[in-house]
């Protein structure tokens, strides 16, 4: 097996952990942590999670209301930062999106989530 495979592969479980414990109650520290063990910038992995989460939403490997809850945890973690650097992109646009999906504006619409946040994730992934 190339290094590429090896490496995507191991990013993958690496963002995904980190995902996982984004759905941990209590302090974001333990994210903290995680993400500084990885030797990278946070605002780098926390677009990785944001797009995996808008992705395995998708496929249907995360319903919405775990995917939401992560992203909601997510923004809390960028929230700390962003009055020094901003939110990152595209990370804080697909909160937004799973944001959207959070309540029924008006029933005629139907379901938030297809109406509003899987067209905005497939929008922002470049899916569609």
């Amino acid at each position: 097996m190339t290094e590429a495979p090896r490496q995507a592969r191991h990013d993958h479980h690496r963002i995904d952990a980190l995902i996982q414990l984004l759905l941990q109650p209590g302090s974001l520290q333990p994210v903290r942590d995680a993400a500084r063990a990885t030797g990278r910038e946070e605002p780098e992995l926390q677009n990785e999670i944001a797009v995996r989460l808008a992705r395995c939403c998708l496929a249907g490997e995360l319903t919405f209301e775990a995917a939401d809850a992560a992203a909601n945890a997510l923004y809390s973690w960028m929230l700390d930062d962003c009055v020094e650097r901003g939110f990152p992109e595209p990370a804080f646009s697909i909160f937004t999106a799973f944001d959207a999906g959070e309540f029924v504006r008006d029933p005629a619409d139907g379901d938030p989530v297809e109406r509003f946040t899987r067209p905005a994730l497939r929008r922002i992934l470049g899916d569609g």
